[in-house]
């Protein structure tokens, strides 16, 4: 257990009275309340950067394993924010763009799905047509973005499985937002000048 105890604090806010196992199976994590599992610290607490910390850990039942993130906002009025985040997640979701699954939210802080890889590193794992998909993809996210009301300062933080992006930052890179549609000129320049810079190129 040692090295553990932010984990165990964690998962003891979120899920309150209902048993350890039982909450495990209510929010997806595990498929058994009754079958064996375990915690595994990843990485303790450490910035996010300007606007949150995050906690890395991995809850290990059987065959399974699901890698995931705690997100805590330190920013004033957090529980207020991580609502609106949630909102734009929502929002962004149903715009058919990638999100991380979601387990849980207790005020401040939530607990996501973990992906994997940032763009850069499966950018240059991935074959030559994979490739050419996470780039169109990159694009047609940044286009659905702003389609849909933001104004993006950049998404140098999305991440990718494998052969898609995902947006796991909900906060300021995504800019302002209102709810009139914006126009489409010059977006795709932004996009491809954003990931220039993602890609090193």
């Amino acid at each position: 257990m040692a090295g553990l105890e932010s984990v165990l604090k964690v998962i003891s806010a979120h899920r309150g009275v209902v048993p350890e196992s039982q909450w495990l199976v209510e929010k997806g994590i595990t498929d058994d309340k009754y079958a064996p599992y375990n915690f595994e610290l990843v990485k303790d607490w450490y910035r996010g950067g300007s606007e949150s910390y995050i906690l890395d850990f991995k809850v290990n039942s059987g065959i399974d394993t699901k890698h995931l993130l705690v997100k805590a906002c330190i920013k004033m009025c957090a529980v207020e924010v991580v609502s609106e985040w949630h909102d734009r997640r929502s929002r962004i979701r149903r715009a058919g763009i990638e999100v991380p699954k979601l387990y849980s939210t207790n005020r401040a802080d939530y607990i996501e799905e973990f992906i994997d890889l940032d763009l850069r590193t499966a950018h240059i794992v991935a074959g030559t047509e994979t490739r050419r998909k996470l780039e169109d993809r990159f694009i047609n996210t940044y286009k659905k973005l702003n389609a849909i009301g933001f104004s993006i300062v950049s998404l140098h933080d999305v991440r990718s499985r494998g052969d898609d992006v995902v947006l796991v930052d909900f906060g300021s890179d995504l800019g302002g937002f209102t709810e009139s549609q914006r126009s489409n000129e010059s977006v795709e320049m932004k996009a491809e000048d954003d990931l220039r810079r993602i890609l090193g190129n």
